[in-house]
């Protein structure tokens, strides 16, 4: 994506183009008080902004909302690094950007690793049994990514791999988590699953660069006014940002 388009994006989505070492990241920021808790939220493509940033204009919640968007070529952690005083002081991180594993309401407990090439002869590394019961309670069955040990290894990596992610174990019983959970469970009657997702976590594994809070979250405009205002209500790190 050429400098021109990134400047299209930002004066559409009413953000900045930040540029250095990294590569490009477009920011857009919500800001309702100065000081007040800031949530950061990460989607590959702006247009997965959208049911966020719509939810906050209606909400009158005291939260602000700092969105990235990396653009191609982006190295998404040093890009981060960099920005990390203009970013600020965050309550907790989003990643937008992971598919679903359907409609009903769920949040991500693991994530698998990424290695290059793929490695063959790793031991098995199951699910624990909740974990495989939440899923096929979810979907009906075992899916074959859960059972392979490929993705879901633990200790050193297999001599000639190189391992482009480790596996991410999500956070579950904190009053971030709750939050989100308590949002699904509010707007919806069907159970809130932890479920292992074969998503990527590089963007999550960045983010936590810069909170220990993050979790993947889904929703429409409905879903996001009642996490707003979850959120707005929870403990917030003392505030630091890069125009203090």
């Amino acid at each position: 994506m050429s400098s021109l388009e990134g400047l299209r994006l930002a004066a559409e989505w009413q953000g900045s183009l930040l540029s250095g070492e990294g590569g490009p990241l477009l920011l857009i920021e919500r800001v309702r008080e100065h000081t007040g808790p800031r949530l950061a939220l990460f989607a590959p493509e702006p247009e997965l902004l959208a049911p966020a940033l719509e939810a906050w204009a209606r909400s009158e919640a005291n939260l602000n909302l700092v969105a990235m968007v990396p653009l191609a070529q982006t190295d998404l952690p040093r890009a981060l690094r960099r920005e990390t005083r203009r970013i600020g002081a965050l309550m907790g991180a989003l990643d937008l950007g992971q598919s679903t594993l359907g409609s009903a309401p769920h949040l991500a407990r693991r994530l698998p690793g990424l290695l290059e090439p793929e490695a063959s002869g790793l031991p098995e590394l199951p699910l624990s049994t909740i974990q495989a019961f939440e899923l096929r309670r979810y979907i009906g069955g075992l899916p074959g990514w859960a059972a392979d040990g490929r993705h879901w290894w633990e200790g050193a990596a297999p001599a000639g791999a190189r391992v482009i992610a480790e596996p991410l174990s999500l956070p579950t019983a904190t009053p971030f988590v709750e939050a989100l959970r308590g949002t699904l469970r509010a707007t919806s009657s069907e159970p809130v699953d932890f479920l292992p997702m074969p998503g990527d976590p590089r963007a999550l594994q960045a983010l936590r660069g810069l909170t220990p809070a993050i979790a993947c979250f889904w929703g429409d405009a409905p879903i996001w006014g009642e996490a707003i205002r979850r959120l707005a209500e929870l403990p917030a790190p003392a505030h630091f940002c890069g125009r203090c």
